[in-house]
């Protein structure tokens, strides 16, 4: 890819969060990639595209890493903490999964973010249905 289309799509992704107000949006946009990544990688291996399966494993990894640096250190809540070890779980099956070339790797990794995929589905979700009654009501 050249340089110009890098510039043209970096560009446009910062656009595209600078766009989205709502963090929950934000974090939801994150999650499909990470989701996304990992489909991806499960597919690559099954078909023995090795170079795929890295490429999408490093990805799903700097987004758990994003994640995991988002966190809100300054909260001393037990959640926070569970959370963290989570995102370190499924960073570590991924690391593995890219070792070994094993979907079970995978598989751990997407069941154990599955929920947390699926809470900020809702959230957002609850979210814009709060939108669309607050804007009806006015």
């Amino acid at each position: 890819m050249t340089g110009y289309a890098q510039a043209a799509i970096s560009a446009y992704k910062r656009i595209e969060v600078n766009t989205y107000s709502d963090k929950r949006l934000i974090l939801l946009k994150l999650f499909e990639g990470l989701m996304d990544s990992i489909k991806k990688a499960a597919r690559a291996i099954l078909s023995q595209n090795y170079e795929e399966k890295g490429k999408n494993i490093a990805r799903a990894v700097a987004i758990l890493g994003e994640l995991c640096a988002a966190l809100d250190r300054e909260q001393e809540a037990e959640w926070l903490t569970n959370l963290e070890a989570l995102y370190f779980y499924a960073m570590q099956e991924l690391t593995l999964a890219n070792l070994e070339n094993d979907l079970s790797h995978l598989k751990n990794a997407e069941r154990a973010l599955t929920p947390i995929y699926e809470a900020w589905q809702e959230a957002v979700k609850i979210s814009r249905q709060q939108e669309r009654e607050t804007a009806g009501e006015k």
